[in-house]
């Protein structure tokens, strides 16, 4: 039994974990953005096309890491992997550096036991 074999259900569940984080900050950022512009009523209603490509892509990536999280649960790791990956990179695109870190680590890890 080889090292990262010993440690693989510790590891998945870092990774479900992980993908977790991605689907709170993922569905709370909108909602921050909506609150953060709600004092410059003027200012918002300038920027509402930006804020609605700002709520799609964040609930892209939300959902992008609800899914990974429930593949992790069915052992589809190869879905998960690659997945979560595409919602780290989207979480970092919305400018989520911690969030976005953390869902592609999960999503490495999850790519890391595919092979199984």
């Amino acid at each position: 039994m080889t090292l990262l074999e010993s440690y693989r259900q510790l590891l998945l569940d870092i990774a479900r974990l992980l993908f977790l984080v991605g689907v709170i900050v993922g569905f709370l950022s909108p909602l921050y953005l909506a609150i953060e512009h709600s004092y410059f009523p003027y200012f918002f209603m300038g920027t509402l096309p930006s804020f609605m490509f700002i709520t799609v892509i964040s609930f892209v990536a939300a959902f992008l890491s609800l899914d990974c999280y429930r593949n992790v649960e069915k052992e589809k790791l190869r879905v998960a992997g690659f997945r979560g990956v595409t919602a780290g990179a989207l979480l970092i695109i919305m400018e989520m550096w911690p969030a976005g870190f953390l869902v592609i680590a999960g999503g490495i890890i999850s790519a890391i036991y595919q092979t199984r």
